[in-house]
């Protein structure tokens, strides 16, 4: 890899015709002659061609990718998709300069910070403080400026007490959190990520989201492999779109993803609801309600509001377990609602669905059906059930019921609601056959022919 300022001119990235392949051996003894090859002084004539054919590599090549050229502007964002082999994190490794091409070349301009093989660049004995260290100072800042970022990257970790004590006690997860704290506490011109923020929840992978946007409003470059094509539509400029180490397409956000769900795949996941319907059902016992027997949240601690959600319990009875099943499939909640007020209050109930980048992906409601809000005697619970149907693309998702009103002036008053909720995770598998739509939900759509007479 070089480093090049005024000839990329406006250029953050220039991949020039970039093959890689690796040989294929036969047995370990082809592999050890060929190594012994690599190692051994090259006599000169006719002994030379006699030590090529006794030890060199016979055998065939895999080619990881074949001549790959593209460009990324400064400040654009470009994600890297394809099938699992297609070649994005040999790309990845190459352009971050951790791997050689056989041949071409990767340019780059500016800083760079690449999170790409999970605990890369860690050191198992040492601490997590002392592994950040080491790591700003090698992507290029001083003493000084890594004292004054710690404090932000100890916040945006959150992996508490384990700060202190040695990387090789961490989980992915946490692992993932550090290394993505001081990426980001860099401010790089460059920012590459191969899959990471996969490992991860979906709540750290919102809070990733919304880092990665504030970097782009500043101008960082973004690359990065996913196999999320909603974080891809999320983010992305431009596509990066590799086909057994092939570039097949490089270009607009929609026609790259497209072709990642036309090419043949083993599974992907994901999905969220974008239909649903509320009805209410009085409860016979409150809590010892057999639905509240799998609840997911319970409301602590006293409130102000006098209207309260206290538990939301799912249905599991529908084939959805842990919060999981495939594009179509219905879900149900059961949201226990409790009044302390003095007099007769009026209450509608509101759902909403945020994908893993934390945007809005649907907000539904009581109020937004054109119903009317049920009235709760004072002291009075009720349950209501939320039916929704997961019409979604892949990907995983948290959600967050709430209760309220519209007051006088038109807006909507909150009095209470749980916290986000999650992950709900849709899954769906192309050798089932083609998913039931393309793109970030599935619209009802009704097409026929229409018998009226063609003008001519």
């Amino acid at each position: 890899m070089a480093f090049i300022s005024d000839s990329i001119k406006n250029a953050a990235i220039r991949v020039c015709h970039v093959s890689k392949s690796y040989p294929i051996y036969d047995s370990g003894l082809a592999r050890a002659k060929h190594q012994l090859h690599n190692i051994v002084p090259r006599p000169p004539g006719r002994v030379r061609n006699l030590v090529d054919r006794c030890l060199g590599h016979q055998g065939d090549q895999f080619h990881a990718l074949r001549d790959v050229s593209f460009e990324v502007d400064k400040g654009e964002s470009v994600g890297i998709v394809g099938r699992n082999g297609s070649g994005k994190s040999t790309l990845l490794q190459i352009i971050a300069g951790t791997k050689s091409p056989t041949s071409g070349s990767a340019l780059i301009s500016g800083r760079v910070a690449a999170l790409l093989e999970l605990g890369s660049g860690f050191k198992g004995e040492f601490t997590g403080r002392e592994n950040v260290f080491i790591n700003a100072l090698i992507l290029g800042l001083t003493y000084g400026q890594i004292r004054e970022r710690l404090p932000q990257i100890v916040d945006f970790a959150e992996i508490g007490d384990f700060f202190d004590r040695p990387v090789k006690t961490y989980s992915s997860g946490m692992m993932v959190r550090l290394a993505f704290a001081v990426q980001i506490a860099v401010e790089p011109d460059i920012l590459i990520i191969d899959e990471a923020l996969s490992v991860g929840d979906v709540f750290f992978a919102q809070k990733c989201a919304a880092r990665l946007r504030l970097l782009r409003e500043k101008g960082t470059t973004l690359l990065f492999v996913s196999h999320s094509m909603q974080i891809v539509r999320s983010l992305c400029d431009k596509v990066v779109f590799l086909r057994s180490g092939k570039l097949e397409y490089f270009g607009g956000t929609a026609h790259g993803t497209a072709l990642y769900f036309s090419a043949p795949v083993q599974q992907d996941v994901g999905v969220a609801p974008t239909s649903l319907s509320i009805s209410q059902i009085v409860p016979d016992s409150s809590l010892t309600d057999q639905r509240f027997d799998s609840s997911i949240w319970q409301g602590i601690g006293e409130k102000a509001s006098k209207l309260k959600l206290s538990c939301v319990a799912i249905n599991k009875s529908q084939g959805i377990g842990d919060l999981t099943g495939p594009i179509g499939s219905h879900i149900s909640f059961y949201l226990l609602v409790r009044s302390s007020c003095a007099e007769i209050a009026p209450v509608h109930v509101s759902f909403s669905v945020k994908d893993s980048f934390d945007k809005l992906v649907v907000a539904r409601g009581t109020h937004g059906e054109g119903g009317d809000p049920y009235f709760l005697q004072p002291g009075e619970e009720k349950v209501y059930r939320i039916d929704a149907r997961l019409d979604l693309e892949p990907g995983n998702y948290t959600f967050r019921f709430g209760l309220g009103n519209i007051n006088e002036a038109g807006v909507w008053q909150s009095y209470d609601k749980t916290d986000e909720l999650g992950p709900l995770c849709v899954t769906w598998s192309n050798l089932d056959g083609e998913p039931p739509f393309h793109g970030a939900f599935g619209l009802p759509v009704q097409i026929e022919i229409d018998d009226a007479s063609v003008v001519q």
